[in-house]
């Protein structure tokens, strides 16, 4: 039997091998180098629109998926199956916002699965498109795997993050007590932060990735506080937080009740409540004990759930499962083609 024809579009950001079996063919549209970004993507576009006609399954990213999406209306040979990945979407109340849903619920016709972090996403994507949850896949983000570092004894509250991050609610939970912390924040958040920062808090700004990890690594809990809102954020640090062993305290959002189990894993706070949150830190910071089981706790979870392998076989479970759908294959075929891809070696808990 053919193999399975698999389309990447060039922004895709996670390793092809992996994504590799040996019933599947991986190709990947590039942008020539000629040519600048606008017209770049309009030709990015057609040549893979025209390339899909040959292949399977097609995955592009949001912007992709919408033009591909809007052109299939003109024409979409029925065994193709289109997979938008990275849906994020935080819709204002604005003239803008309005115009982009109503584009997105014509492309969302033609576009077989959107890939979701969250299933909150899901509800709230198929409210905003008008159309069923069938119509997306939540496949939970992952961090890579790293050797176990757990709380730091002599440690600090550690935070980190660009989007959405309501580190004034971490910062009065800490004002006019002893618990050290370091913010690692962008520096467009600097004027309004340095305003309320007291002694004990300590601000970076756009540092580099090896020293966030060296930070991240020498914590003793990490606090992930968000502002309410539809889009969700958060997961890439508190996966990291969590494949090192760090108990993790969030803010109760979209984006975080899928990743953290309360009191196994970390610990939920609820939106704009540094009363609430400093309560954590005074029941919490000096108990070793507990933080050390929940830093344990989030380890074995981030490497059974939120692994490389996980991920990656989440992605090629869902591309056989389209192609069976539109190919109509036997449940015996799909099993031998949804077996772990050969570039990821399985490693312990």
């Amino acid at each position: 039997m053919n193999k399975i024809s698999i389309l990447l579009d060039r922004h895709f950001p996670y390793s092809i091998k992996s994504l590799k079996t040996p019933d599947t063919k991986i190709k990947k549209c590039e942008l020539p180098e000629a040519l600048p970004k606008g017209p770049g993507r309009i030709f990015h576009v057609i040549d893979m629109y025209a390339k899909s006609f040959q292949e399977d399954v097609i995955l592009g990213n949001r912007r992709t998926a919408l033009m591909l999406g809007l052109l299939y209306h003109l024409y979409k040979p029925k065994k193709i199956s289109l997979i938008g990945y990275e849906i994020i979407f935080n819709f204002k109340d604005t003239l803008k916002a309005k115009l982009v849903k109503l584009i997105w619920t014509l492309a969302v016709k033609k576009i077989d699965k959107l890939v979701v972090m969250t299933a909150s996403e899901r509800q709230y994507l198929t409210r905003e498109f008008n159309t069923t949850p069938d119509k997306f896949k939540t496949i939970p983000f992952y961090a890579e795997n790293a050797d176990y570092v757990g709380p730091a004894r002599d440690g600090y509250i550690f935070s980190a993050g660009r989007m959405e991050r309501d580190f004034e609610t971490l910062i009065h939970a800490v004002t006019g007590t002893d618990f050290p912390a370091i913010i690692v924040a962008d520096k467009s958040q600097k004027e309004k932060l340095e305003k309320i920062r007291p002694d004990n808090v300590t601000i970076l700004y756009n540092i580099p990735r090896e020293e966030y990890t060296r930070l991240l690594e020498r914590s003793k809990l990490v606090v992930v506080p968000l502002y309410e809102g539809a889009a969700s954020r958060g997961q890439v640090v508190i996966l990291e937080s969590m494949k090192y062993g760090k108990p993790v305290v969030s803010t109760r959002v979209q984006g975080t009740v899928d990743y953290l189990e309360d009191g196994e894993t970390g610990l939920f706070v609820e939106p704009a409540n540094p009363q609430a949150m400093r309560e954590i830190f005074n029941t919490y910071f000096n108990d070793f004990d507990k933080l050390e089981e929940m830093g344990r706790n989030a380890y074995k979870t981030q490497r059974n759930k939120y692994s490389p392998e996980v991920f990656y076989k989440n992605y090629l479970d869902l591309i056989m499962e389209e192609y069976r759908r539109k190919n109509q294959l036997s449940e015996a075929r799909l099993y031998s083609l949804t077996t772990a891809a050969p570039g990821l070696e399985k490693e312990g808990v």
